[in-house]
């Protein structure tokens, strides 16, 4: 679970299980072949570069400049009911906070419980849905796959 504040509000960003985890993955993969450019292929490697000397991958303040142009190109290439799907996956997992220990679901059966949520929000609450659900698996996968640190547990 994932706490976040967009605008005055405080969210919460809950994991989806992990069937829907793979079907927003491969929605989210289907859509973005259409938009991979030069400079994402540029940062993917210099991240597994610095994953291969055993650093975390760390992406500086022109890092994300740079994708915020193929990010526009990724979405506008999405088809409709690509982003229709994403965007009701991860808002039907999102909470917003009402009162101490009170949170209230944010889209129940398609629809929106809070109209003062306007475009720019709903993008941060999927974001933040997106990095809770999918944000461990890029940096897992090479240590999954066997390419990276060995685990020093048995199984």
């Amino acid at each position: 679970m994932r706490i976040f504040t967009v605008g005055k509000n405080n969210y919460r960003a809950n994991k989806l299980n992990a069937f829907d985890q793979l079907i927003l993955l491969k929605t989210l993969a289907g859509s973005a072949k259409n938009a991979i450019g030069p400079d994402l292929v540029a940062l993917v490697t210099k991240s597994w570069e610095s994953f291969e000397k055993g650093e975390r991958p760390h992406l500086n303040d022109q890092d994300l400049i740079s994708l915020f142009g193929p990010f526009l190109d990724f979405v506008g290439k999405m088809p409709d009911a690509d982003f229709a799907k994403i965007h009701d996956m991860c808002l039907g997992v999102a909470q917003r906070g009402q009162a101490e220990n009170i949170w209230s679901n944010v889209m129940i059966q398609g629809t929106l419980m809070f109209q003062d949520i306007g475009a720019a929000e709903l993008l941060a609450i999927i974001y933040n849905v997106l990095v809770e659900n999918l944000g461990g698996f890029f940096v897992d996968l090479p240590s999954i796959l066997g390419r990276g640190e060995k685990s020093t547990t048995s199984p």
